[in-house]
This record gives C-alpha cells, sequence and structure tokens, in this order.
C-alpha cells in the first residue's frame, strides 16, 4: 500500500499539473494580446512572425509536457486504489480532467493554420490579424478544456485528500 504522503502527491498532481497548464494558457493570451493592443499593434506586425515562432516552438513542449503530466496521473489515480475513490465518488472526476486534459489536443487542427501562417510568415498576411485569430481560438480552448480538467481536478483532489 502506498503511504499517506505518496498517494496525497498523487491526489494532488493532476491538480497542480492542470493548475500550471492553465496559467500557462492565461499568460500565452495576456502577453501575446499586449502586441495587438491599439498602442502597440503597429509597432510589433514585424516583430510577431518571429518572436511567435521562437515562443511557439519553446511553448509547445511545456504544454504537451503539463498535458502529459495531468493524463498520466490521472490514469494513475484511476488505477490506484479505485475502491476509494469511487466511496469518495472522486474517480470519474478524475476521469473527466484525464479526458478534459486530453481535449486541448482537440483543438490542434484549429490552432495549426494560424501557427503555420505565423512561422512562415509570408508577405501577404497581416501577423496581426492571424495573431488575433490564434488568440480567439486559444481563448476558448483556455475557458473549456483547461479550465474543465482544472475544475474536475479540483473536485477530485477536494474529495479524495480529506480520505487519504
Amino acid at each position: 500500500m502506498a503511504s499517506s504522503l505518496t498517494l496525497t502527491t498523487l491526489r494532488l498532481a493532476p491538480l497542480l499539473s492542470s493548475t500550471c497548464t492553465l496559467l500557462f494558457a492565461h499568460d500565452q493570451h495576456f502577453f501575446l494580446t499586449l502586441l495587438n493592443r491599439p498602442e502597440t499593434r503597429k509597432q510589433s506586425t514585424n516583430l510577431i512572425p518571429t518572436y511567435f515562432r521562437l515562443f511557439f516552438r519553446q511553448g509547445v513542449v511545456v504544454v504537451l509536457g503539463f498535458i502529459t503530466i495531468s493524463t498520466a496521473t490521472a490514469i494513475a489515480n484511476l488505477y490506484t486504489s479505485p475502491a476509494n475513490l469511487r466511496a469518495n465518488r472522486t474517480y470519474w472526476w478524475y476521469a473527466a480532467g484525464g479526458l478534459q486534459s486530453l481535449a486541448h489536443l482537440a483543438y490542434v487542427p484549429f490552432v495549426a493554420p494560424h501557427v503555420q501562417t505565423l512561422v512562415d510568415a509570408k508577405e501577404d498576411m497581416n501577423p496581426n490579424d492571424v495573431l488575433d485569430s490564434w488568440l480567439t481560438v486559444n481563448f476558448r480552448r483556455f475557458l473549456t478544456t483547461d479550465l474543465g480538467a482544472w475544475i474536475a481536478f479540483g473536485v477530485a483532489a477536494l474529495g479524495s485528500v480529506r480520505a487519504v
């Protein structure tokens, strides 16, 4: 049987990693939106393609890492004392959080064209408009899958940690 500290850590891990995903998505939206504000929009036009290319290359690793941790620890929770999770009514919350974490990837077909356009930086495109489109999709993803996973893992952790 796992120690109380180990089990508590496992129960909290998906909430912690989904919190990181949520904060990262919020920060992306906040900081990239600053490039398209009326007072900075014109000056940022030439900067956006290079900035986004560098930003995305590193950011995608971070996001995929947090999604992997959230999903893997959700699955680990489902297999560690599932009877206890069912008794505490948290089993399905961990399952829902894991599915919401994976659902983040369902937005790839909606995000990828904007990313590709910004990375390719063709002369006939307006980087600010493309970034606006990406920000819209990213914000929807933040409000649905990222926030959904965080809420599910929060409910699961609250119900599970009290019982450990």
